[in-house]
């Protein structure tokens, strides 16, 4: 079930995974399994299954708690309630209790993206810069905060960019064409995990810059 999931074959892995957790309601990966079923279902865009998923593993005391809850948080940030996402981020905080502050972290970053979305990336640098020294970059948390804290810059190098020349259309698009990457590639789906590094975003942003140049030399012959 889980290569299903990863080779990105969603309904069979809401599949399997369901065929699983009957199979062995009490089972020692049953968790596990209602953890990625609901998954599946959000990247399906099955929002209201995804969400019930999410919250029936947040009202037991499995190992998945608190993941539940970063992923419930993800269920409304994909449909753009982002201050009813940000309230789910602050539940896993509160509930991780300091005591867990990967999760803690995650749930951090999220908060940051919601806040992006919402015109407020300066927020989002007061808030996160003085996280980033408690955690390493090859951590989880880590990287999620490094990611949003990415993000928060890029929003105002755009606001700059955008501001210098108003009424240039075509450079709106093309700066709105690598937010539109950059915030991709840090939303949930199976290839990419909240694992993804500021590094390999800095290089797809690279990437993507240079084939908006050729593709505007192309249309110019």
């Amino acid at each position: 079930a889980d290569c299903l999931y990863r080779l990105g074959d969603l309904a069979g892995t809401a599949a399997a995974f369901k065929e699983m957790i009957e199979k062995a309601p009490e089972g020692r990966y049953r968790d596990k399994a209602k953890l990625r079923l609901g998954q599946s279902q959000l990247f399906q865009k099955a929002f209201v299954d995804a969400k019930a998923s999410f919250e029936g593993l947040m009202k037991a005391f499995g190992p998945e708690k608190l993941n539940a809850g970063l992923w419930a948080g993800r269920v409304d940030e994909c449909q753009g309630n982002y201050d009813q996402a940000r309230q789910a981020y602050e539940d896993v905080i509160i509930r991780s209790g300091k005591l867990v502050p990967e999760i803690e972290f995650m749930a951090r970053a999220r908060q940051g993206m919601c806040d992006i979305a919402k015109g407020e990336s300066q927020k989002v640098l007061e808030a996160l810069l003085p996280l980033v020294e408690q955690t390493s970059a090859e951590k989880p948390g880590g990287a999620a905060l490094r990611n949003a804290l990415g993000q928060a810059y890029l929003a105002q190098a755009k606001a700059v960019l955008d501001a210098a020349r108003p009424t240039a259309v075509n450079l709106s698009w093309a700066t709105t064409r690598i937010m539109d990457l950059a915030h991709h590639l840090v939303l949930p789906n199976p290839s990419t995990s909240l694992r993804t590094g500021p590094d390999d975003i800095r290089s797809s942003i690279i990437v993507e810059a240079q084939r908006i140049a050729d593709e505007d030399v192309e249309i110019n012959r």
